[in-house]
């Protein structure tokens, strides 16, 4: 006897699972797996539109799963693939189909465009942004290395509809100084992975501090208003120079240092008081770093406040007991006047009979001087009256320096500041009367010139004093 099996029934069409996209990574492997009847044939057929096809098998297991790991695609067109798949049981029934559609895209984006900071400075280094372009919806990763990649700094961002990637924030603080690279790769939504684009800066996160290679430690008061000053600091740097008095007042210059580092500038003190002066210099260089603060010292001159004479006998008539006051604006060496005067404490004072003060005919401007003063060395310069105080025949004026009587004398204050001059009894000469006055002023000594505590000479400029009018 013969028994034959009769099967006209279709298996039921197959279930498919399929990735939705295709990339470059997998197109040659493309995972298809699904369910039908067990034991059947499944055929998977990928078609493109263009007529280029792709297809492979795989038999359903007795629990009716199926799988085709590495269906290849490579020959169908980028863009919608259509998959058609059938089962075909042991009868030769073959069931109706099944499509699903997946994309498929094998083309990597291109590099994208990279913009990074070009110099990393301490100020920005804790909060670095990098932006650019690259393929709507495409990851951008971003690796930024110091030299040889002793450290890495990572980062991702998304590209908007437009194609803009931005990433903010990025601390570089443990990155060594010198040159930075940063690259960027964009995967597109497929999976893509294109090529990178470079870009090289530079981290610069010290400034050195400048340097004073010259600054007058004697400023006369006589040039304050072109002090000469030089140094050095980083090449390119911007150095800020400051100069400020024992009385906060200050003045200021900025300048750039050269190729080679070297910088110099000239100040205007003129604005600052006599004494003690604090010059400092801060760099900031190319990179924005500011230095640390390098500092030297110096002292600006003394000179004449102000020229008084004071009646002390006859007005109008130089005289017994008159005087010249000359005020200074901080303390003179006494020492620098008068070599004997010594004394750690003032009042300094040369009088009796080896002082004695001459006042010489002089046009319209009468000079007073003081011919002896018992110093060995002095250079107390000579006062200009402002008017005669000696007539045309009566030759010049001298004032007790021996003899009896009224001696002159000259001094100088406790505090430094006040040159006083008092005239002795006449001894010599024929003096005017009736005079008017004038303005009197300072004429400094040729050589030998005071000099404050702190070692700095009075200027010589001629006429110093103000200009307010005064008589014996």
């Amino acid at each position: 006897s013969l028994t034959i099996k009769i099967d006209t029934q279709a298996p039921g069409a197959p279930t498919v699972a399929a990735p939705s996209v295709v990339n470059l990574a997998n197109v040659a492997a493309v995972p298809i797996s699904g369910s039908a009847e067990a034991g059947s044939t499944v055929t998977v057929t990928a078609s493109d539109g263009a007529g280029h096809t792709a297809s492979g098998t795989a038999t359903a297991s007795s629990t009716g799963t199926w799988s085709l790991p590495t269906l290849n695609l490579s020959s169908v067109n980028d863009g919608t693939v259509s998959l058609r798949v059938t089962a075909r049981d042991a009868a030769g029934n073959v069931s109706a189909a099944t499509s699903v559609t997946v994309t498929k895209d094998t083309v990597p984006p291109a590099a994208p465009s990279l913009t990074g900071p070009a110099m990393v400075s301490a100020a920005t280094a804790a909060s670095v942004s990098a932006s650019g372009t690259t393929e709507p919806g495409a990851s951008v990763a971003l690796r930024i290395t110091d030299a040889g990649a002793v450290h890495v700094v990572t980062v991702s961002a998304t590209a908007d509809s437009s194609g803009h990637w931005a990433v903010s924030g990025l601390n570089l603080t443990a990155l060594n100084d010198g040159q930075l690279t940063y690259t960027a790769a964009a995967t597109d939504i497929a999976g893509n992975t294109g090529p990178s684009a470079t870009q090289t800066g530079t981290k610069d996160t010290y400034s050195a501090p400048p340097a004073f290679t010259t600054v007058p430690s004697k400023i006369s008061s006589d040039a304050v208003s072109a002090v000469q000053l030089a140094g050095t600091a980083e090449a390119g740097a911007a150095v800020a120079l400051t100069a400020t008095d024992s009385g906060g007042h200050s003045a200021t210059a900025t300048v750039a240092a050269n190729g080679s580092g070297n910088w110099s500038a000239t100040m205007n003190l003129g604005a600052l008081s006599s004494g003690p002066v604090t010059f400092s210099a801060q760099a900031t260089d190319l990179a924005g770093n500011v230095s640390t603060v390098t500092t030297a010292a110096s002292r600006i001159g003394p000179k004449v406040v102000s020229v008084a004479l004071a009646n002390g006998g006859t007005a109008g008539t130089a005289d017994a007991n008159d005087k010249v006051v000359i005020l200074f604006n901080e303390a003179m060496n006494p020492s620098s006047f008068c070599d004997t005067w010594t004394s750690a404490t003032g009042p300094w004072t040369q009088s009796s009979n080896s002082v004695s003060v001459q006042i010489a005919r002089n046009a319209n401007n009468d000079a007073l001087t003081l011919p002896s003063t018992g110093c060995t060395t002095s250079n107390f310069g000579s006062i200009s009256l402002g008017a005669n105080y000696t007539t045309s025949s009566g030759g010049n004026l001298t004032f007790k320096g021996t003899g009896s009587g009224t001696a002159s004398s000259v001094s100088l204050s406790a505090d430094g500041k006040t040159l006083t001059i008092t005239l002795g009894a006449l001894k010599s000469g024929t003096p005017a009367t009736g005079v008017t006055g004038g303005t009197p002023s300072y004429q400094p000594a040729t050589t030998g010139t005071p000099t404050d505590t702190g070692g700095v000479p009075l200027s010589t400029l001629s006429g110093q004093g103000t200009a307010s009018p005064s008589r014996f």
